[in-house]
């Protein structure tokens, strides 16, 4: 089994866990849309989303829980109508990566004699969130390094720079790459998107607005998203040789900001 296989896994369960899927991506014009579609992104069916989302963030986001309590409380309720966003996609599939494929991704990353002791950073599985103005959160896969320093919660990545051999799993762009294609494949599907006329909705809650910001894929603050932000690990799951793992943040119990 290849990661890029485990993590096609974790983000293809995440999305399928939101049976409304993002309330922030809608359509420019519904008349491109099958008519069966319509329906989903009428302004009444925006709403609804957007409705559905609120509750979800105000149980789980506006005092930020453990993610491994937001992850019980996603899959305890998939069948229902959830609606989510970056972050909480994102968080789904870290804790299903932890949960699910935990033991694989020792064997794949692990050797039988692996010495720790000559290991300067483990495999972690990281929680990245990017810096403001910019509005997105993605999954980060990190392998043990004999050279690279250890991860820390709160670490600052520079922008589209991320560790030697790590990948990327973005449910809610539906990108699973090498962390050092990331950026291309983002660029891709921005293109894609605009192609489909679809609309993104990322303005950053308690951010001033800037009169660049526009709801278009090919906009300010969504095309260039990976090529300019700063990140931070925002969350870090440490696993180790024996499958033993333990989990740091850096965030708060404040209200979230990632819409």
């Amino acid at each position: 089994m290849s990661i890029e296989y485990i993590l096609r896994d974790a983000a293809l369960n995440a999305q399928n866990s939101f049976k409304g899927k993002s309330f922030n991506i809608g359509y420019c014009d519904l008349n491109i849309l099958p008519e069966e579609k319509r329906a989903f992104y009428t302004d009444e069916g925006l709403d609804r989303r957007c409705d559905a989302f609120e509750k979800i963030r105000d149980r789980l986001l506006t005092v930020r829980q453990p993610s491994n309590r937001i992850y019980d409380y996603l899959v305890s309720h998939k069948n229902s109508f959830l609606v989510g966003n970056c972050l909480l996609l994102a968080i789904f599939a870290l804790q299903y990566l932890k949960k699910t494929h935990k033991t694989t991704l020792c064997q794949l990353y692990y050797s039988p004699d692996t010495n720790i002791s000559e290991l300067t950073s483990l495999l972690t599985l990281q929680l990245i969130v990017t810096l403001r103005p910019y509005n997105h959160a993605f999954a980060l896969i990190c392998p043990p390094s004999y050279t690279l320093p250890k991860p820390k919660a709160g670490q600052i990545y520079l922008p589209n720079q991320f560790p030697d051999d790590s990948w990327v799993c973005d449910p809610w762009a539906n990108i699973v790459c090498p962390a050092n294609n990331y950026n291309n494949q983002w660029s891709i599907r921005m293109r894609e998107w605009n192609f489909k006329g679809k609309n993104l909705y990322l303005s950053r809650s308690n951010s001033p607005q800037d009169n660049d910001y526009n709801l278009s894929p090919l906009g300010k603050y969504a095309y260039t998203i990976v090529s300019r932000s700063q990140t931070t690990i925002n969350e870090l799951i440490t696993i180790y040789p024996n499958g033993d793992s333990k989990i740091t943040t850096h965030h708060s119990s404040r209200r979230c900001n990632i819409i």
